[in-house]
Order: C-alpha cells, then sequence, then structure tokens
C-alpha cells in the first residue's frame, strides 16, 4: 500500500509541473508549403475593332478590344453609344483567318449596317472590313486590327 501511495504522491507533484514547463528551444513548426500550378491563360488574340461613322460632316471613330478564343467559339461584345447600338462577333478559323460580323442598330430598331467578311489579319495592319455609303451622305466603315 505504502509503494502505491508513494508512486500516486509522485504523479500528482510530477505531473503538474511538466504541463506547466515550456519545451525548452523548441522552434515552432514550419507552415505547410502550398503550391498551386500556375493559372494556364485562355489561347486568345486580340483584335482591335474601330467603326468610323461619317455625318454631316463629323466623324466619329470607335475603337474596342475584343479577345477571340483560338477555340472556336465566337467572342461578342454589345454596346450602346449615343443613340446607336452596336454589336461585334468574331469567331477564330482553323488556318488563322477570323468571321466577322458586325451590326448597327438605331433606336427605332433600324438596321443600316450588317457587315459579315471573313479576312486574314497581318499584325498591326489594318484590314477593311467594309463600308456602307448612304444616300443622304452619311457613310459607315468598319476595320479590324490583330493586336
Amino acid at each position: 500500500m505504502r509503494s502505491a501511495s508513494l508512486w500516486l504522491l509522485r504523479l500528482l507533484v510530477v505531473t503538474p509541473v511538466l504541463l506547466l514547463h515550456p519545451v525548452a528551444d523548441a522552434a515552432p513548426p514550419a507552415p505547410p508549403v502550398v503550391t498551386a500550378p500556375a493559372a494556364t491563360p485562355l489561347p486568345a488574340q486580340t483584335l482591335e475593332l474601330d467603326v468610323r461613322d461619317v455625318a454631316s460632316g463629323t466623324t466619329r471613330i470607335i475603337r474596342i478590344a475584343i479577345a477571340a478564343s483560338t477555340h472556336g467559339q465566337p467572342a461578342e461584345l454589345k454596346t450602346r453609344i449615343d443613340d446607336i447600338y452596336y454589336r461585334f462577333q468574331v469567331r477564330v478559323l482553323q488556318g488563322g483567318s477570323y468571321d466577322f460580323e458586325v451590326e448597327r442598330v438605331g433606336l427605332d430598331r433600324s438596321r443600316d449596317v450588317n457587315i459579315r467578311a471573313n479576312r486574314v489579319l497581318a499584325g498591326g495592319q489594318r484590314g477593311l472590313l467594309g463600308r456602307v455609303s448612304r444616300a443622304d451622305g452619311s457613310s459607315t466603315e468598319i476595320g479590324a486590327t490583330l493586336r
């Protein structure tokens, strides 16, 4: 009985000391290193489309950039400037050519420009997609540049 109570006494005295005593020279564990693979950019080509509207001696030039996917899905952009709606659609075809569709629609829903074109573009050089001249002397010209 004496040996059991002596063992119990040692346990009661030593255990709190061990629990409260800090561990000497213990460095904090290093944080885990997590490495994520780099994001792969989507294969896309940037095209700059420009619209030149000439009416009554004034010229309005609209430039937009659109990223066209090389996986065959069309890139589309719709915008309204003043009282005119524009819709631009570009598709990259196999072989390096581009399919373009450009619509210009007024607020009264009258579509006066609908250009569909297929072009091979050299980098940095503007390619003319189409030109519309109206009876009142106004005109619209649409071009594209591969950036």
